[in-house]
């Protein structure tokens, strides 16, 4: 099985005498592909020849080291001849060379240094080496490895995980790119897991290696990987696409390490200030839920710490900066995720998104710059969104939909000379924000204008405010088709003259259950009323800030789930004692909770 794609490339010296570029009948040095200068063979060439002397050239398979399998025996398999310098030039079959052998391999990559070539051409599907020998204005030998696909066999597909972390099956991708010798040219893929194929699960490399003689015995596992290691994965193919698979030893990062996680500065609603905001997202994590964000002054960190690594050491401050700069952020792992991720950046306040307030925008995006837009239906149903870029020179239009915690929902990419018209179908819903992102690949940093138009009865709406039971909530992972998995944060208080406050296990949004999982920051920062508060089972973390200055708070009841309180959570510096009730049987670990976040005058019961 092929893990990853590899066009192998061998080396050969080739010299050309020639001074015509022109395809016609010409004179020219005889090529050695076996590596020899010659100047011994003076022979016609009808080709396109380029002056050349001694220099290096490489032999691949078309652009693709895969053909397909068409029911005959191997023929008319592209060689191309590449150079640093001088372009390149396809050696024809039958012309140029002939395949006067082969050697079946166990794989792409193999190489069977003593087993001798079998006379004669590959007639059925498998990884191969054969064997070419230069013809006419060619002469020696070279040896090339290729694979005879089956495009409907999933044992010839490259597999991969995207982001190298598994933390579901919708990650997995299986591709191939293969020469169709009948049509003349290389086709390309994309499988998709549930249509043409099924996950079946994964297996560490201890349990597959204990169990291989008895494969009954495997547990095949759909969790996401936690920790970091070798891995076995089953797939089945679905329909036209045959056979079940192992994917063996295929290296993946632990997903509980907060280290292994890609972070990016993201534009965020906040339904209080009803603003735009920067704030520090992953598309598969939830910030308060699975991580927390603290921040010091670039100055601060030294420049060895730049290239080794950042320390905890200094003086983080929870949440976000209040003013634009150059920071360090510290991203910490919650509950389940461990370690913590830090890197300098520089944070600007601004970071506000285009709005799409109509069916229709004009604006402008460089290399260097692209755009975020802002769109928020005021109707829930399906909408095609067009982009048209008019550059000047041939260039790629990317174009990507992300919901609110900027997990994408669907990108395209598309590529013309001069105007690329881009077109992505998605159903949005009412109230909810999504953000639609335009780049180029036309490095010329010129300004392309575009257009932006959405089908389908668009107008913008201010995003919606979720409340319930007096508290203001916000998505943080948007519900399934059937309802379920849906989860949000409380964000603070509608009416702020309320002194009893009770936070749900789950909300109701447009008739789907969503659970509330954790209190977000500052959610009742300075508070000057609120004096009881109960939290439900479902919560499972308490972030910074979240009842911080709250004087009146005279008692905090917690659900049987909480897993991490973070600093300064409860801190006040002056009020009424805090009485602190806890489910009896997690009293020693609440207690030393409470205690790690730095929390002052209280009592726990």
């Amino acid at each position: 099985m092929r893990i990853r794609k590899s066009i192998l490339t061998l080396f050969a010296a080739i010299s050309i005498a020639t001074t015509s570029i022109n395809p016609v009948n010409i004179y020219a040095w005889g090529h050695d592909l076996s590596g020899e200068y010659s100047n011994d063979m003076f022979s016609p060439i009808n080709t396109k020849a380029h002056i050349n002397e001694h220099y290096n050239y490489s032999i691949n398979t078309s652009s693709s080291d895969y053909i397909k399998y068409t029911g005959k025996e191997l023929s008319n398999v592209p060689i191309l001849y590449t150079s640093d310098t001088d372009g390149e030039y396809v050696l024809r079959d039958g012309i140029d060379y002939k395949i006067i052998g082969y050697i079946k391999v166990n794989d792409i990559d193999h190489d069977p240094s003593d087993t001798p070539f079998t006379k004669g051409r590959p007639t059925e599907p498998g990884y191969y080496k054969i064997l070419i020998e230069g013809i006419n204005s060619f002469k020696g030998k070279e040896s090339i490895n290729i694979a005879i696909v089956e495009p409907t066999e999933l044992s010839f597909y490259d597999f991969r995980i995207i982001d190298n972390l598994f933390i579901n099956s919708g990650q997995i991708e299986l591709e191939i790119y293969y020469y169709d010798s009948e049509k003349q040219k290389d086709e390309h893929i994309t499988l998709t897991n549930g249509k043409d194929f099924t996950f079946n699960g994964w297996a560490s490399e201890d349990n597959y290696k204990k169990n291989r003689k008895n494969l009954d015995k495997i547990k095949w596992a759909k969790t996401k990987v936690d920790n970091t290691g070798f891995y076995y994965f089953k797939i089945t193919g679905i329909s036209e696409f045959k056979n079940q698979i192992i994917i063996p030893d295929f290296y993946l990062y632990g997903a509980k390490d907060i280290s292994n996680y890609e972070f990016s500065i993201r534009p965020h609603y906040n339904t209080q200030t009803k603003e735009f905001e920067p704030r520090l997202l992953s598309k598969y994590l939830t910030e308060g839920k699975n991580y927390s964000v603290s921040y010091c002054s670039r100055s601060e960190i030294s420049e060895d710490e730049i290239d080794m690594g950042i320390s905890d050491k200094h003086n983080w401050k929870p949440g976000y900066p209040k003013k634009t700069g150059n920071y360090a952020f510290m991203i910490k792992g919650k509950n389940e995720y461990k370690g913590y991720n830090a890197f300098t950046v520089h944070y600007s306040k601004t970071l506000n998104p285009q709005i799409i307030e109509k069916a229709n925008l004009n604006t402008t995006i460089t290399f260097a710059e692209g755009k975020t837009l802002a769109i928020c239906p005021k109707k829930t149903g399906e909408y095609t969104i067009k982009t048209t870029a008019y550059a000047n020179a041939n260039s790629a239009l990317y174009t990507n939909i992300y919901d609110s915690t900027f997990k994408s929902i669907t990108e395209t990419m598309v590529e013309a000379d001069t105007t690329v018209n881009s077109s992505i179908k998605v159903t949005l819903n009412a109230g909810e924000v999504y953000y639609l992102t335009l780049n180029t690949s036309l490095n010329n940093n010129k300004q392309i204008p575009c257009t932006i138009n959405i089908d389908g009865s668009y107008a913008y709406k201010k995003p919606k405010t979720i409340v319930r039971n007096n508290c203001i909530y916000s998505i943080t992972k948007h519900a399934d088709k059937n309802g379920k998995k849906g989860e949000v944060a409380v964000i603070g208080l509608r009416k702020k003259s309320a002194k009893k406050v009770t936070i749900s296990n789950y909300i109701k949004i447009n008739g789907k259950k969503y659970k509330v999982t954790h209190i977000d920051y500052n959610a009742f920062i300075n508070n000057k009323k609120i004096t009881t508060v109960k939290t439900g089972n479902s919560v499972l973390s308490i972030c910074a800030g979240a009842f911080a200055g709250c004087k009146k708070l005279k008692t905090l009841v917690l659900g049987k789930n909480i897993k991490s309180i973070e600093k300064k959570a409860l801190h006040r510096t002056s009020g009424k004692k805090l009485t602190i009730k806890v489910p009896k049987k997690y009293k020693k670990t609440y207690t030393k909770l409470i205690k790690s976040a730095k929390t002052n005058n209280y009592v726990v019961k």
